[in-house]
């Protein structure tokens, strides 16, 4: 909890950092980084996804179909916290943070015959959203196979962060920060996804957090709002 916390405080803290404009990484832009997920359905607990809501409210979202069905925990100032038992069927729940508390951090757990799999950390912080904010916006984590052109045969394996939001009309553009690198996403007012390539899965080496704030730009260029600050830390073997 200590080691959250600490990166927690340090994205915050990152907000007023200048940042480097970077290439926004998309599909169309790297056209051999597959997800490997994409191919076949996700499993059970996989597509575990945090959506920021409004008013201290987070919906969170998976892939249903678990025999023993889903654990989800919540970690905050206060504590962790064991959420009531989620059905087998059961694919999305709401939460609300109590008054006070600062951020939010989930993982999801599928209860399985012979154990458990978790998924990655998805957390939110308490900046709350200013001006014209973007709405909803999500955040999950996929893993992706980095290689050479087509057809993909090997490459490395590596933790992608995929942030999402709804169309705003009027927006001329949209920035995406990321705080653990200082760099950000210039992108075009239709776009509604963003992509962040987190690096390769190295085994043994210490869990990064990355943390992100999508701003809507406006009338030249300036910033006409910005989201809450999302977060997602990989996990070994997360199920995606």
């Amino acid at each position: 909890m200590k080691k959250i916390l600490s990166l927690l405080v340090h994205a915050a803290s990152s907000l007023a950092v200048a940042v480097v404009i970077v290439p926004a990484f998309t599909a169309a832009r790297l056209p051999f980084l597959v997800e490997g997920a994409a191919a076949q359905s996700a499993p059970p607990g996989g597509a575990f996804t945090l959506t920021v809501l409004g008013n201290s409210q987070v919906r969170l979202s998976w892939q249903p179909g678990s025999v023993g069905g889903f654990k989800l925990t919540r970690l905050t100032e206060s504590g962790t916290t064991v959420l009531p038992l989620l059905g087998a069927t059961d694919s999305s729940t709401l939460d609300t943070l109590a008054p006070g508390e600062s951020f939010a951090c989930y993982r999801l757990e599928s209860l399985l015959g012979n154990g458990s799999a978790p998924s990655n950390i998805l957390c939110a912080t308490p900046h709350p959203a200013t001006g014209s904010s973007p709405g909803s916006v999500s955040i999950r984590l996929i893993a992706t196979q980095v290689c050479t052109p087509a057809p993909c045969v090997g490459g490395s394996i590596a933790d992608t962060a995929v942030v999402n939001w709804p169309p705003l009309p009027g927006a001329d553009g949209y920035v995406l920060r990321a705080l653990r690198s200082g760099t950000a996403q210039l992108l075009m007012g239709s776009s509604t996804t963003a992509l962040d390539f987190l690096g390769d899965d190295v085994p043994n080496q210490p869990v990064q957090m990355s943390c992100y704030v999508l701003s809507v730009l406006g009338p030249g260029g300036q910033v006409a709002g910005s989201s809450g600050v999302l977060c997602g830390m990989p996990q070994q073997g997360a199920r995606l």
